[in-house]
């Protein structure tokens, strides 16, 4: 009987080919989006779960308390992991791990120039055993205990040494920070789905050489890339110990930084997805956000079902003389169920393998828009085996089943009446519902898309209170006064530099000294945090910063001096800036005076407000380089590209030229957004491409239906344009009423979206009414692609029998 279900549904599907086509493209393309988002979700959800004991692993984080803010900070001081596995004994491992982006390596003997390394990480020997590791050479019991240690993912390995052995890189030296090492282990490339990327992995001591941050014995000192982890026996009870750690605090820490600063203990499970604190790289992607992109692959699924029920129980009509011939013959309702699942099990399946073929072009085309790994895809995704068989069966159930029910309840003397007009394909009512709530979906959507668009021009667009034009942004590292002097003449001299600016960062640059700061300036000061830049005479001038009260600096060491932003400046209660010029505060461990105001800038990304800023002069912490060109394409201008680098080789002969337009550089502050966007952008139009493909298909029924009925009118007069009306009039009060339900949720889901920003566009009504424009504008195109071919039939050929 099973063989003859599908044998009759292969039949019907062949019979009624538009139909077949039209659910086998819907549906495929919702199955593809729901594929892709749980392969992503699974990704997101596998993060750091793969170590041994992942359970018991966690990091330390600080809670700081200040007047003006409260700071979530993962770092903590460089003493702290040591302190910590003297204090307890008892837990089994404790590393403490600093990350720093990229350096140079020098291979002696072997290259003049160094090679740029990313992902190298200053830890001890406890970070081996408590993370997972491949060791393919080195012995990892006695790895990194040794102060010229040095080991290698695979990848890194084969970058510095190319195709030697890996038996012979053992033993090979290398300098980093100007120190000799040797190559101690070389172990398999570190996974994508972990918050501690390394490949290069180096003694914590060798920052000493390297790290001006570094105070090994300080407590005061805390650097956000400097984090401690630890593993726990089992059985630990991890909530008691974090109240003891409050005693931990209070021995270590002075008595003021003791009342300000609360441990907590995170999950390293956790460390993905809580936006509070900050990971090495990436940044944490919220389960709420994973939930809302389920959501909306979910949405379009559901969309592609109501399609599917739609369509079905449409044609149910044309099939009514069908179900009337198999009731007479004896078949029962549960065999005529049994047939109509069939039936849509096998589209089902056939829509399931086509969207695996379209959750791959996805994941090619948009990979990464949707944040997809390299070498993800669902061909190495064995887990999403039960989740298609999962999908195969809810789809043919939820899809199937009402369908099913209402072609076998057809009654067969009047389902085989003349060409089934007493039957109805079922209920005409809840045909609308659905088509309303089809469209209501993807009328949120379209909001939605628009509203991310929008705030994403607004992000590019804002004035960040400095200028962003034709500035190129160079790292130094390891650079001193007599090097960056002489740098500064070189590019000083061309004609196409206007001005060339040496600090620790640019304006919105990553590198933030955070730092508090006391008013009054005494020892009893209120206690404030705040956002220090190093700068030079240049600085201001270079990215376009205004100077709104006093004076600049002198840029004499000895003179004390500073400059404050306006939120500085009212923060210490002065509302009009000239009253703070001449005031003094307590900051970089001595009384310094104020000397000038400059107009507010964003220090930070649109994510955050402006905060108090402070510009000082001090011979240390010079990180990076502005180079104001004389026009906004000269930063990506090659030959100009060129001859800075020129000069740059003359003063670091062997160290990279790290440059970055800084237009490009301040957009990747908003690539999530930018992704959000762009993914919304490509769910919306899924969304309008299935609802279409619904349109026309129940346009079709209705032709089919209505055959009769539109020959008599064009014989009565009506014209083409008054029959496609027919047909579009009813379709187009649907759509207005899905506009009415969709804007009370569209609004609320777009104003709690951009509650995320502090700096946020309106939500005008020209967005709402653009959607509805273009929703009919869409519509009404659907209906017309197929009403036409139905309002344009000679009605002699269709009134031929009467």
């Amino acid at each position: 009987m099973i063989k003859n279900f599908f044998k009759t549904a292969i039949r019907s599907l062949l019979k009624y080919k538009v139909y077949s086509i039209l659910n086998i493209i819907g549906l495929s393309i919702g199955i593809a989006c729901a594929i892709v988002m749980y392969l992503q979700v699974s990704y997101d959800l596998s993060f750091d779960t793969f170590h041994q004991a992942a359970d018991r692993i966690y990091r330390i984080n600080m809670i700081t308390s200040h007047e003006n803010e409260t700071e979530y900070d993962p770092g903590t001081p460089f003493p702290f992991a040591r302190t910590l596995r003297q204090e307890y004994p008892n837990l089994e491992k404790v590393a403490q791990v600093v990350y720093y982006g990229g350096l140079d390596i020098y291979l002696p003997g072997k290259s003049d120039r160094a090679y740029e390394q990313k992902h190298i990480i200053f830890t001890e020997p406890d970070a081996i055993g408590m993370f997972e590791m491949d060791w393919l050479m080195g012995n990892p019991d006695e790895a990194l205990k040794s102060p010229d240690d040095v080991v290698l993912s695979i990848s890194a390995a084969k970058r510095l040494f190319g195709e030697m052995p890996l038996n012979q890189i053992m033993d090979e030296p290398l300098i980093i920070a100007g120190q000799s090492l040797r190559v101690a282990g070389i172990v398999e490339d570190n996974v994508s789905n972990t918050e501690i990327p390394w490949q290069v992995l180096v003694p914590t001591s060798l920052q000493e050489h390297l790290n001006p941050f570094y105070t090994p014995d300080d407590f005061s000192n805390v650097m956000s890339e400097c984090q401690t982890f630890v593993r726990i026996p089992e059985g630990f009870d991890v909530s008691l110990w974090e109240a003891q750690l409050a005693g931990f605090t209070e021995k270590y820490m002075s008595g003021e930084d003791a009342a300000n600063i609360r441990l907590v203990v995170q999950p390293l499970t956790d460390v993905h997805f809580n936006e509070q604190f900050d990971t090495f790289v990436n940044k944490p992607v919220s389960k709420a956000s994973l939930m809302a992109r389920s959501l909306v692959a979910l949405l379009i699924l559901i969309i592609a079902c109501v399609n599917f029920i739609n369509l079905a129980t449409a044609q149910s009509a044309n099939r009514s003389k069908e179900v009337g011939v198999r009731k007479v013959m004896g078949s029962s309702q549960r065999m005529l169920v049994g047939q109509f699942l069939t039936e849509t099990l096998v589209i089902v399946i056939m829509s399931l393998l086509l969207s695996l073929v379209l959750a791959e072009l996805m994941i090619i085309n948009f990979g990464t828009i949707i944040n997809f790994p390299s070498g993800l895809s669902v061909m190495n995704s064995p887990g999403l085996i039960p989740y298609a068989l999962l999908l195969m069966i809810s789809l043919t159930l939820l899809g199937g089943f009402y369908p099913a029910m209402i072609m076998s309840r057809f009654h067969p003397l009047m389902a085989m009446k003349r060409n089934g007009r007493s039957t109805t394909g079922g209920k005409r009512g809840l045909r609308n519902v659905l088509v309303i709530f089809q469209f209501a979906i993807t009328q949120v959507m379209i909001v939605g898309t628009i509203v991310a668009v929008q705030q994403m021009d607004y992000f590019k667009t804002k004035p960040l209170g400095f200028d962003r034009q034709a500035i190129l942004q160079v790292s130094l590292l390891e650079a001193d006064s007599t090097q960056i002097a002489l740098l500064n003449k070189l590019w000083s001299q061309h004609s196409f530099v206007e001005k060339v600016s040496f600090a620790s960062a640019s304006p919105n640059g990553h590198l933030n000294i955070g730092s508090r700061f006391g008013y009054p300036a005494s020892a009893k000061g209120r206690d404030y945090q705040g956002q220090i830049r190093i700068i030079d005479e240049n600085y201001l001038g270079t990215f376009g910063l205004s100077l709104i009260a006093g004076e600049e600096l002198s840029y004499n060491m000895a003179a004390r001096e500073i400059l404050i932003n306006e939120t500085t400046a009212r923060l210490i209660g002065h509302e009009d800036p000239f009253d703070a010029v001449g005031d003094q505060i307590f900051v970089f461990g001595e009384v310094r005076s104020i000397r000038g105001v400059i107009a507010d800038f964003h220090v930070k990304s649109l994510h955050t407000t402006i905060e108090p800023v402070i510009l000082v002069k001090y011979n240390q912490y010079i990180y990076s380089a502005g180079i104001r060109l004389k026009g906004a394409d000269m930063v990506y201008d090659k030959q100009v590209i060129s001859t800075l680098e020129e000069d740059w080789r003359q003063v670091f002969p062997a160290s990279t030229f790290s440059h970055q337009a800084y237009e490009e550089y301040l957009s990747e502050e908003y690539d999530d957004e930018q992704k959000t966007a762009d993914l919304l952008k490509i769910l919306a139009v899924m969304a309008i491409v299935i609802g279409c493909l619904g349109l026309y298909g129940l346009i079709a029924f209705m032709a089919n239906q209505k055959v009769k009925e539109i020959g008599v009118r064009k014989v009565l007069g009506a014209s083409v344009t008054q029959i496609i009306w027919l047909f579009s009039s009813q379709f187009i009060k649907l759509i207005g009423l899905s506009f009415l339900i969709a804007l009370p949720v569209a609004y609320y889901t777009s104003s709690s979206w951009l509650e995320r920003f502090p700096y946020t566009i309106d939500l005008s009504p020209a967005v709402f009414l653009a959607t509805l424009t273009g929703t009919v504008v869409i519509g009404i195109g659907a209906i017309i692609l197929r009403a036409w071919s139905a309002a344009v039939v000679n009605p002699a050929i269709s009134l031929k029998d009467e």
